[in-house]
């Protein structure tokens, strides 16, 4: 029988252990997840007292134009044993999750598929494409920083240069992501092209390709009413 809950700090190692067999990821790397981003969630799926599928929601809002904010979760790092795979799990746990999130007052969870196949996987469990970011071969900003120092930056940046509704992440969610981050983050970020990426309400008289940021489950009538494009950004996948 399977168990679904929302796990605790006993629970940590269990999930560092699917962690790294499914990311391939060191020890290190994931203990310092843990230490970085203290006030994030887990939620686990356990057989026999082990962790077989898992994944954890980061703190964020959206940050909309008339300056209303949505509080709501980053869904990271979603795994799931090998022998426990296709068996509806994941399914289960998101839906456990989303239940669970809905009752405390969240707004909304997002996430970035790792994949573009899992688009339609998402869909059937009620996410909706409606993040978006526009790629412009030309900065809409007038400013730039090649090396961003802190979370704090990063929200300070954000606060003044985007137009329209956004995900702010947690400070400490940049900060852990600034850490891991194996080339210096830039401000705005710039794709392997060249493109730079920015909200599509920043793009405007621009010539700009819109493409997909991700996926969004409404947990409230507030991000239901938002007819905008959000814009994601930070694509932790």
């Amino acid at each position: 029988m399977i168990e679904y809950r929302l796990g605790n700090v006993d629970d940590r190692a269990g999930c560092s252990l699917l962690w790294q067999q499914v990311f391939g990821d060191e020890a290190t790397f994931v203990d310092s997840f843990f230490l970085s981003i203290p006030n994030l969630r887990s939620y686990i799926a356990l057989a026999d007292g082990q962790v077989v599928s898992a994944f954890h929601l980061l703190p964020c809002s959206i940050v909309c134009k008339d300056k209303m904010l949505l509080r709501g979760w980053y869904l990271y790092a979603a795994a799931t044993a090998q022998p426990f795979r296709g068996k509806g799990l994941m399914g289960a746990l998101i839906q456990k999750a989303a239940g669970a999130e809905r009752r405390t007052g969240a707004d909304f969870i997002c996430l970035y598929p790792a994949e573009d196949s899992l688009y339609s996987y998402y869909a059937r469990l009620g996410f909706r494409p409606k993040l978006q970011a526009a790629f412009c071969r030309q900065n809409p900003f007038a400013f730039s920083a090649d090396a961003l120092s802190s979370g704090r930056a990063c929200m300070e940046l954000q606060e003044q240069y985007y137009s329209g509704a956004y995900v702010r992440f947690d400070g400490a969610v940049y900060d852990f992501w600034l850490q891991v981050s194996e080339v210096p983050i830039s401000f705005p970020a710039q794709d392997a092209q060249g493109l730079y990426k920015v909200p599509v309400a920043n793009a405007a008289g621009t010539q700009a390709v819109l493409r997909r940021d991700g996926m969004l489950l409404p947990l409230s009538d507030n991000t239901r009413q938002i007819d905008e494009p959000i814009f994601l950004g930070l694509t932790l996948a």
